[in-house]
């Protein structure tokens, strides 16, 4: 089983998303941005990939989104296709 690691974080006041190393945002909301890199996930990832989020609520931390598939993958080869 593939995971995939998405990271939505806060720089210089504004929220971005880090998926597989391209940057989505900025975002105005922490809950803007997790929409945005679920919507993505979901969009990328194939119909039976499953969900598992993980928040670290704490101040200045980042808020990882681990995305589990039920069947392996190559990202690579799903990055192609996108």
């Amino acid at each position: 089983m593939a995971s995939v690691l998405y990271l939505v974080l806060k720089s210089r006041e504004k929220w971005w998303v880090d998926m597989e190393g391209k940057s989505l945002g900025p975002f105005e909301t922490s809950d803007t941005a997790t929409f945005a890199a679920i919507d993505a996930a979901r969009l990328r990832g194939d119909v039976n990939m499953s969900e598992r989020q993980v928040y670290l609520e704490q101040p200045g931390r980042k808020f990882t989104m681990i995305w589990s598939s039920a069947h392996p993958y190559d990202t690579q080869e799903q990055a192609r296709r996108a």
